[in-house]
């Protein structure tokens, strides 16, 4: 099958097949590699990020694309450009993995959070595996509410909420954000902590 022109293919990250993705993580990566070489000033970046951004939308044929391919595509083209320096410290690229807190909540069944638990870390290690430097947990407060069975929020879906955010801060060694107790942006490779 052939992808349509100016739409992104779907990225193969391990088991996940990641959509809808924005491109701004390649930029990022790319920051990364030019400030681990000790480059504070890398003019061409942008045409750099442009170029893989262009590939992406509009020349890959694939409708499936795996991340492995694309960061060998963009280690050649670093090593073309005569930049291996930069190439030496480019790290696996790979754009954030979504994943639905309430899908395995009821995938665990209700009132049973030992087992919630035990997925969650599966998935989190999964994607730790697979590359992924970054994680967002989407669904944080339907998932309390699978997996306590009520139907107004109370002490014990706090409790709970915030039991599921620090055990993600502690699985994924980097501290989770909260935002609204909708999603929980995960960093798990510390590449995105300070990248400038």
């Amino acid at each position: 099958m052939i992808c349509i022109a100016g739409k992104l293919p779907i990225l193969q990250v391990g088991r996940h097949q990641v959509c809808g993705y924005k491109t701004d993580w390649i930029l990022e990566g790319l920051e990364y590699a030019a400030a681990k070489a000790g480059i504070s000033d890398f003019p061409f970046m942008g045409d750099i990020y442009q170029a893989v951004k262009k590939y992406l939308e509009f020349d890959c044929a694939l409708e499936v694309l795996t991340i492995e391919a694309l960061n060998q595509r963009v280690l050649k083209m670093l090593e073309h450009l005569g930049l291996q320096h930069v190439q030496q410290n480019m790290p696996l690229i790979t754009p954030p993995i979504v994943l639905s807190l309430e899908w395995i909540a009821k995938k665990s069944g209700r009132g049973f959070e030992l087992g919630f638990f035990n997925d969650l870390k599966f998935e989190i290690e999964t994607a730790k595996e697979a590359g992924a430097s970054k994680l967002i947990l989407e669904e944080l407060k339907p998932a309390v509410i699978t997996l306590t069975g009520k139907t107004k929020w109370d002490s014990h879906c706090t409790r709970l909420m915030d039991e599921i955010i620090c055990f993600v801060s502690h699985s994924s060694e980097f501290q989770a954000s909260a935002v609204n107790g909708k999603r929980m942006v995960v960093p798990i490779s510390d590449r995105w902590l300070n990248v400038k």
